[in-house]
């Protein structure tokens, strides 16, 4: 074979590869989103003030209801703090549902600025930020709101999280990873009562 017949042939090799590889990311990328729709449509969850993640319960006095054609006319807001962009992202994709405001903070005195303009029904925020803790956003949060729903959510730190939740400092908390739609359904069915 001459060179650029040899040149020609591996040109070739490298464009079909290219395009195999193309079209594997294309059909990776469909796959991924067909599972996570599923996953989504069929999670199984309850909206009877229990999860799985720590053993949730409602506590004595505490109204968890599910939402109700009465409750779903009032609208329904959401701050959520996390100082990874694309979970953030992913979150607030998670909320944007009819008859919720999300809003979303990148640190937690972000997140803290945005509650004192405008309090929401349900903090979710993450453990380690920059600049403001999400535990001391939540001390801050409860402090200030008693009746707003607070969750963390961290990698670590389930020990701290079971004392916040036992000293009624958070409501919930989701360790990472963690299921996306489960997240957003025990939470958005969870009301707490007056």
């Amino acid at each position: 074979m001459e060179f650029n017949q040899t040149a020609k042939l591996f040109i070739d090799f490298q464009k079909t590869a290219f395009t195999n590889w193309c079209n594997a990311m294309a059909l990776f990328q469909d796959q991924f989103e067909r599972f996570v729709n599923s996953a989504i449509d069929h999670a199984d969850w309850r909206p009877d003030g229990f999860n799985c993640f720590l053993g949730r319960i409602s506590l004595p006095g505490e109204k968890t209801l599910a939402f109700t054609s009465e409750t779903e006319d009032q609208p329904r807001s959401i701050l959520i703090v996390e100082d990874y962009e694309l979970l953030l992202n992913l979150l607030s994709e998670a909320f944007a549902m009819p008859g919720w405001q999300v809003f979303k903070a990148n640190d937690g005195l972000s997140g803290w600025d945005q509650f004192q303009r405008k309090p929401v029904d349900i903090v979710l925020t993450d453990i380690q930020m920059p600049g403001l803790s999400g535990i001391e956003l939540a001390h801050r949060i409860r402090k200030q709101s008693p009746e707003t729903i607070i969750a963390l959510m961290s990698g670590e730190n389930d020990g701290v999280a079971r004392k916040l939740i036992e000293n009624g400092t958070i409501d919930f908390f989701y360790p990472k990873p963690f299921s996306l739609s489960q997240v957003s359904k025990s939470l958005t069915a969870t009301v707490k009562g007056s």
